[in-house]
């Protein structure tokens, strides 16, 4: 099996983990699980990981030199990749726009301009902003950090040594310093941590790909100090440990829990055979997150609110809710798919 069918099958496991479990229990509540919602949360390092190790294989395919060897090789990586990203979210914003201008006067928003609405939709950095309704925007904090980190990442690689990053000896100095700037005061305070956080774990799957780490006592004995490091914060300094919190905006213990669940997921990894990734891949009903992973992403805002409506209107189960808004969710975004393989051309 080819490597690059491998990354494919851990992008579309976590996309299937965000959609279908993570937003599941913050936003239905599914089985109860909500007030553990919050040890749940370690899918966005994961999901910038998996970009970095993406783009150093991206790197490693350019065999006759640099990926990017110049500005103009730099400014057309720019244009290609943050295209994929931006057409099919200008598609679901614009979705979005008439949706939230046909149904505001039953939210009680009569008020809103729709001209304000356009506007908010259409930058990625607000993605709709306060002019929602249900869960139509509630996932896309993650556009605006993810465009910056897909420009940050050939810049920032260049950094990493050739022997990559084991996870042991990222995670502390990584955890010390997101630490310090959680405690400055600049403008955008916010979103800065955000997107350093977020460099920081693609710059570690970039490592991962150049070495990848498959000891399994270094994976198991680093997820044990992450987690004894959480229980000493909480029991002998009476650090509050609300992870959602700590993710929003991220800050050094949201590292330290990322690196206990990260450590576990490598470990994980060691002991799966390629037969049930081969498997998994070749599953009908896996397919849509395989292949259109990104767009399911996207239009789960719609199919949960679909599914929100419908919930309102009918005496179904919240669980059964939820399976309908995961169907509507693989069902809507692989409808929209085609726009994730427009192609701006050099």
């Amino acid at each position: 099996m080819a490597r690059d069918q491998s990354l494919d099958v851990a992008r579309g496991a976590i996309m299937l983990y965000i959609v279908g479990l993570i937003h599941g229990v913050w936003w239905f509540n599914i089985f109860g699980l909500q007030r553990y919602g919050d040890l749940l949360l370690f899918e966005m390092p994961a999901v910038f990981a998996i970009s970095g190790f993406g783009y150093r294989l991206f790197e490693a395919s350019k065999k006759g030199g640099p990926a990017i060897a110049g500005p103009v090789d730099y400014f057309w990586f720019l244009a290609t990749r943050i295209s994929r990203i931006l057409i099919p979210y200008f598609a679901y914003a614009i979705a979005a726009v008439a949706i939230v201008i046909a149904f505001k006067g039953q939210f009680h928003h009569e008020g809103w301009d729709p001209k304000a609405i356009a506007l908010a939709w259409l930058d990625p950095s607000l993605a709709g902003g306060p002019f929602t309704i249900y869960y139509l925007n509630s996932h896309l904090w993650f556009i605006a950090p993810f465009l910056a980190v897909t420009a940050l990442l050939p810049l920032a690689a260049r950094l990493v040594p050739k022997a990559g990053l084991p996870l042991w000896a990222f995670a502390p100095p990584f955890a010390i310093a997101m630490t310090f700037l959680s405690r400055q005061h600049l403008p955008s305070q916010g979103m800065v941590q955000t997107i350093v956080f977020y460099l920081g774990w693609a710059l570690f799957g970039y490592g991962l790909a150049l070495k990848p780490q498959r000891s399994s006592r270094v994976l198991a004995v680093t997820a044990a100090v992450a987690i004894a490091t959480l229980v000493v914060l909480r029991s002998g300094f009476g650090i509050t440990q609300n992870m959602y919190n700590a993710k929003f905006p991220p800050n050094g213990l949201f590292v330290v829990f990322s690196t206990a669940w990260m450590s576990s997921i490598l470990l994980l990894l060691t002991r799966i055979p390629r037969s049930f990734v081969d498997d998994l891949a070749a599953k009908g009903w896996f397919l849509p997150f395989l292949k259109n992973g990104y767009s399911v992403y996207l239009w789960q805002g719609v199919a949960y609110s679909l599914a929100s409506i419908l919930r309102d209107h009918t005496p179904l189960s919240i669980n059964i809710d939820w399976a309908i808004a995961l169907v509507l969710s693989a069902a809507i975004g692989s409808l929209a798919s085609p726009l994730e393989r427009v192609r701006i051309r050099r």
